[in-house]
């Protein structure tokens, strides 16, 4: 079977897959409400909470009294996160800026934990969308059930994802989903999903967690491996330069509601994570 972008079945297929995703984890979100508790989802919360009210999290001294109140109100309440108001801001400003963002926009919605996990479900299910896409457009060979099944069990059913997206409230499916738009678009056959999408995607992939900064050499050697510079010189040039410059954009736009204290944030995880490696995740 010839699977092209827009043939119906092809649609068919990956909308399939978007829904078995979905399906497989509002079961579990609902089967599992007893990790709601769950350090991680909790401090997700507080920052979401201070971003959705206007307040800096890098800042500690901003919005004092709505940070103690925080801290100590039901929701989203983790006795080793919020034993003390010092140790609360730490945990309430520990990710990025465009990771608290998205918080803060989850929080506009609510502020109640099944509203986070669901949130990341979602993003969880976006990702089982464009494995399902890549494995389509990227892998040798021809459709199967077999690799339908295989490409389920890479994103819907992927025992890691389950328990470090669903079980235990996780955003580490977002920072994934945000690697593989990157390197799908940098492969695409259009100039502007290349040139555009794939520079927007990569960008968010370093501003959400740091680590697409790792696909830079490999999504550019993509994007541009069939530009033809001796025939055509200055085109590639601009297409290399727009490439860079919104990469660029879209890693640092979302540092300008936080500066300057987010200089400070950085600074301490890098010196946490150099000195004294404790964890690491992809």
């Amino acid at each position: 079977i010839s699977l092209k972008f827009f043939e119906p079945k092809k649609v068919l297929l990956i909308f399939s897959i978007f829904i078995i995703a979905f399906s497989a984890r509002a079961y579990l979100i609902s089967t599992t409400q007893k990790y709601n508790g769950f350090i991680d989802l909790c401090t997700y919360i507080d920052s979401g909470q201070l971003v959705s009210r206007g307040i800096n999290p890098y800042d500690f001294s901003d919005g004092l009294k709505t940070r103690n109140k925080l801290r100590i109100d039901n929701i989203a309440f983790n006795e080793v996160s919020c034993k003390d108001q010092h140790t609360w801001n730490i945990w309430a400003s520990f990710n990025l800026p465009f990771n608290l963002l998205i918080f803060g926009a989850i929080d506009r919605v609510s502020s109640e934990p099944n509203t986070y996990r669901f949130a990341f479900a979602l993003f969880d299910c976006l990702l089982s969308v464009f494995v399902g896409m890549y494995v389509f457009k990227f892998w040798p060979g021809r459709f199967s059930f077999y690799r339908y099944l295989l490409i389920l069990g890479l994103s819907a059913f992927s025992p890691i994802l389950i328990n470090w997206g669903v079980l235990m409230a996780e955003d580490k499916g977002t920072q994934i989903l945000f690697m593989v738009a990157a390197l799908y678009f940098a492969q695409s056959q259009s100039r502007k999903l290349r040139i555009y999408l794939g520079p927007i995607a990569l960008g968010a992939s370093i501003a959400y967690k740091g680590l697409g900064v790792f696909l830079i050499p490999l999504c550019y050697h993509y994007a541009f491996r069939h530009s033809n510079i001796a025939l055509e010189l200055k085109t590639p040039i601009r297409d290399r330069v727009i490439y860079l410059l919104l990469t660029f954009i879209f890693v640092f736009v979302w540092f300008i509601p936080f500066m300057p204290e987010v200089f400070n944030f950085i600074r301490f995880r890098l010196m946490g994570g150099v000195t004294l490696p404790v964890h690491a995740s992809i």
